[in-house]
């Protein structure tokens, strides 16, 4: 494949991966905030109950990569995505759970844990200043 297509046509499907990745996150994020609200105890909930489950299901290292990792593209790794139980494309339905856990099931337990940190330093590190405690909280 030529050289340019082929960057053009990855560069296409990052960014529409970026969009539904940001959006799903987005999506489980509101609908917490809009079911169980802002407060401290949502957000103990949404941090304790992910952790939990992430530890169990030995996928915690995601939450600490999530907004420290930086990766590198490279023609080889562009589109390759870490699969939790590492399913050889040739089963194929096994290999389409492995993908349904690993970015529906997994990617929302980080995105609600980082919830839960966020509010839970976004109430308590300076109430009754809403913006120096987000923007401080943004800053950790």
């Amino acid at each position: 494949m030529n050289f340019s297509l082929f960057y053009l046509i990855s560069r296409i499907l990052l960014v529409t991966h970026a969009f539904g990745s940001i959006n799903q996150w987005r999506g489980a994020w509101a609908i917490l905030d809009y079911e169980t609200g802002l407060g401290s105890e949502s957000a103990l909930i949404s941090l304790v109950l992910p952790v939990g489950v992430l530890i169990l299901c030995k996928v915690f290292s995601n939450v600490i990569a999530s907004p420290l990792f930086s990766g590198v593209d490279e023609a080889t790794s562009v589109h390759d995505y870490p699969l939790h139980f590492k399913t050889p494309v040739a089963s194929k339905w096994m290999y389409f759970l492995d993908c349904l856990w690993s970015v529906l099931v997994v990617q929302n337990l980080v995105a609600i844990a980082w919830r839960g940190l966020w509010n839970l330093t976004n109430n308590h590190l300076y109430p009754s200043n809403k913006t120096l405690s987000a923007c401080v909280s943004l800053v950790l």
